[in-house]
C-alpha cells in the first residue's frame, strides 16, 4: 500500500506542539514588545522635540523681549531757576512704550559759605508719571526746589543734590518692573549755564532716605 501524504507523524506533531508553537507565540510576543518600544521611542522623540522648539521659542522672545523693551535713562537736569523747578529729561532707548513711571526723588538744597555746604532745605517726594515712548524726553520729570533762592543759585551760592529711584514696566506686561537709581548735582554756574555732574546714589540714597524720614514724612504741595 501506498504511504499518506500531507498529514504529520504522531513524533512530528508532538514536536510542534511542544516546540514550534510556543516558539510562534514567543516571536509573536517579542513583536509586540519591539512595536510597544518603537511607539514609545516616537512618543518620546516627539516629546523631545516639543520642548527643543519650545525652548528656541523661549529664547526667541526672551531676545525679543532684550531688543525691543522699554530702557529708560536721564539726560542732563534743567534748573527754572526763577520758577525753582529742577527738570530732569526721562529718554527711552529701547523700542516700545513703556508703562506707567514711578518714581521716589529726594531733593537737597544746599547754601555754600565760606566754603562749606549748610542744608538749606530737604525733601521728598512720589510722582507717577504716564508712559515714555520710544525717544529722548519723552516724559519730563519736575522736581520743585522750594528752598532756591535765585540770586544765591546764579551767583554759585547755592546748589542742589537730587537723588531717586525709577521703577517702571518694559512695555511688555508678563516682565516685571525695572528698577534703577540716579543722583545728580548742580555746580557753580558757567556762562549762565548751571552744569550738573552725576553722583553715587548707592552712596546718597540711604543717607537721604533717613534724614528726609523716608517712607513717611512726604513733601506735600
Amino acid at each position: 500500500m501506498g504511504r499518506e501524504t500531507g498529514s504529520l507523524n504522531p513524533e512530528a506533531a508532538n514536536n510542534w506542539r511542544v516546540f514550534g508553537w510556543p516558539f510562534l507565540q514567543l516571536l509573536a510576543m517579542l513583536g509586540g514588545i519591539l512595536a510597544g518600544l518603537g511607539t514609545m521611542l516616537y512618543a518620546i522623540t516627539a516629546v523631545r522635540q516639543c520642548a527643543v522648539m519650545r525652548t528656541a521659542n523661549e529664547q526667541s522672545n526672551s531676545a525679543l523681549h532684550v531688543q525691543e523693551r522699554a530702557y529708560l535713562t536721564i539726560g542732563p537736569p534743567v534748573l527754572l531757576v526763577w520758577d525753582r523747578i529742577v527738570q530732569i529729561p526721562i529718554n527711552n532707548d529701547g523700542k516700545v512704550p513703556s508703562g506707567r513711571i514711578e518714581v521716589v526723588i529726594h531733593e537737597q538744597t544746599l547754601d555754600v559759605e565760606s566754603g562749606r555746604a549748610i542744608t538749606r532745605g530737604y525733601a521728598w517726594k512720589h510722582k507717577t508719571l504716564g508712559p515714555a515712548r520710544p525717544g529722548a524726553a519723552t516724559v519730563v520729570l519736575a522736581v520743585p526746589v522750594k528752598s532756591g533762592i535765585p540770586a544765591k543759585i546764579l551767583t554759585g551760592r547755592q546748589g542742589m543734590l537730587i537723588a531717586g529711584v525709577i521703577t517702571y514696566n518694559d512695555g511688555f506686561a508678563d516682565d516685571p518692573s525695572a528698577s534703577w537709581s540716579f543722583c545728580v548735582q548742580s555746580h557753580v554756574p558757567t556762562a549762565n549755564q548751571i552744569p550738573w555732574t552725576q553722583c553715587d546714589p548707592n552712596l546718597v540714597l540711604p543717607w537721604r532716605e533717613k534724614v528726609d524720614g523716608f517712607p513717611n514724612n512726604e513733601d506735600q504741595p
